[in-house]
């Protein structure tokens, strides 16, 4: 079953063997950013679901790193 592993250290998820990686905003504050305000991160956090639900449908072929923008 595929998944998609959302994570600022995409690295670590590489050498787990991890397919689909969604890199994060920051190792404290994964899906968000505390310096927006609630509504705003918020957004920030359902662009980062959405766009994991994404990746979910796309094929790809060995490992890939995406953002929220597109791929690494």
């Amino acid at each position: 079953m595929p998944v998609v592993n959302i994570t600022a250290v995409p690295t670590v998820s590489k050498m787990m063997g991890v397919t689909r990686i969604l890199r994060g905003a920051s190792v404290t504050n994964l899906l968000g950013d505390a310096q927006m305000k609630p509504d705003q991160e918020k957004d920030l956090r359902k662009k980062y679901i959405l766009r994991a639900l994404q990746i979910l449908q796309t094929e790809i072929e060995g490992q890939q790193i995406f953002t929220l923008e597109g791929t690494m």
